[in-house]
This record gives structure tokens, sequence and C-alpha cells, in this order.
């Protein structure tokens, strides 16, 4: 099993700015899920984000366990969630 000194940082794979009907630019994230420091780090992002957005009045966030449900059932729907075409946004472990 790796340990956290071994895991490094938390991984950001891949983020999309898209912009919402009334103009205003909208992130979306895909954050690393595989190990123990990911899944805390994400958890963490997750708070702080519901925290500031509250604080700044920036509308609507999702909650981490609101998040792994509609990925779960994101992926009830879909055959793969791995890009099949970019190796950049894949995850190779050693």
């Amino acid at each position: 099993m790796r340990g956290w000194a071994e895991e490094g940082r938390p991984s950001l794979l891949l983020w999309v700015l898209e912009y919402q009907s009334r103009g205003v630019p909208h992130l979306h994230f895909v954050l690393g899920h595989t190990t123990a420091l990911e899944k805390a780090f994400a958890r963490e992002f997750f708070r702080a984000l519901k925290s500031a957005a509250y604080a700044l009045g920036l509308g609507h966030t999702s909650s981490y366990e609101r998040a792994l449900l509609e990925h779960a059932a994101s992926a009830e729907t879909c055959t793969s969630l791995q890009p099949k075409s970019s190796p950049r946004v894949a995850r190779l472990d050693p």
C-alpha cells in the first residue's frame, strides 16, 4: 500500500471554463480521486468552495457527498468515464 509520503500532491486532471447564459464564467473541475490524499483533498476542496461561495455570494455549489452520488449515477449509464483519446487526462499509476 502506498503511503502519504509517496503519494505526492493531489491531481487536478482537467478544468473547463463555461459561460453561463447570463454571461458569468463558471468553472468545472475534474479532481483525482484514487489515493487517500486525493480523496482527502477533494473533500476539503468541496468544503472550502461551498464556504467561499456562501461568503462571497457566488451561488450554488455541490457538496462532496452529492458529487459522489452524481458520479455514481452517471457511471451507471456510461461504459467508461475515462477518455479514450487523451493520454494527458488519463491517470497512469506506476
